[in-house]
């Protein structure tokens, strides 16, 4: 069983006027100074630890708590109405290391992840993107969740959950495998339509690449001196394990370059 993309029906009457007047009231006088803390959206995907059929996509918002921790509160999709589903906490190796042995196996390494292309940051141009990966890749994770989202649970019940992470090729389901390629997709159009609205450059030549089991493609964004810039797409010419995305990060180049 895996969680569908983004399907949220929560139970309860629509929030009334009154009550969005309250919130916009204290949301205009308190702090919130751990949410602003928040600085990174993580997307990646956890199962159970006591049953792998069970799995779900996983929405990181991060915030640092020094260079060795930082804490994630976690939601089933990337929207405003997403539900709060767990937590997860990251630690650097050698705090990692420091763990008790009977504590360890509730930890995972995010290693396979990052390299198979499965823990992203949706959004994230490559070359900043492969920057902080490169740090996530050496850390562990401890994950909880309290929502069980892909049982269809209207409302968290249950006892909470430790959840992992995926270790090897072949282990994702194809339909969050799918999700995975319509999230990078969906964020690689803003991006490219980013670059193409910086009428300041005068060439930006570059490839970013997305290559998945359900479909793949590649995009150029080319401005050529004075002309206005365009995107052309073709279809993608090979296609790995399901959830082993690569992608190529767009460059901008100068006139010379």
């Amino acid at each position: 069983m895996a969680a569908s993309c983004h399907e949220v029906e929560v139970p309860g009457k629509p929030t009334e006027t009154g009550t969005a007047l309250l919130e916009a009231a204290t949301g205009s006088i308190q702090g919130f100074g751990p949410v602003n803390q928040i600085h990174q959206h993580l997307c990646a995907f956890h199962f159970y630890a006591d049953d792998m059929t069970r799995q779900v996509e996983a929405h990181h918002f991060c915030a640092h708590l020094n260079e060795d921790m930082r804490q994630c509160l976690i939601f089933d999709g990337p929207d405003a109405g997403a539900r709060l589903i767990g937590v997860e906490y990251i630690v650097a190796e050698p705090l990692f290391l420091t763990l008790p042995d009977d504590e360890k196996p509730l930890w995972h390494t995010h290693e396979f992840e990052v390299k198979g292309g499965v823990l992203f940051m949706p959004g994230v141009p490559g070359v900043v993107e492969r920057r902080d990966l490169e740090r996530v890749c050496k850390t562990y994770g401890k994950t909880i969740h309290f929502w069980q989202v892909d049982r269809g649970d209207a409302l968290p019940l249950g006892l909470p959950q430790i959840m992992m992470a995926l270790t090897r090729d072949g282990q994702l389901r194809q339909e969050l495998a799918k999700c995975t390629c319509k999230i990078i997709h969906v964020q690689l159009c803003f991006f490219l339509q980013s670059i193409v609205s910086r009428h300041s450059l005068t060439t930006c030549v570059g490839d970013w690449c997305v290559h998945c089991r359900c479909g793949g493609e590649v995009q150029r964004v080319v401005r050529q001196g004075e002309g206005e810039p365009s995107v052309h797409e073709r279809p993608g010419s090979r296609h790995p394990p399901a959830g082993e995305c690569r992608r190529q990060g767009l460059e901008d180049r100068s006139p010379g370059g």
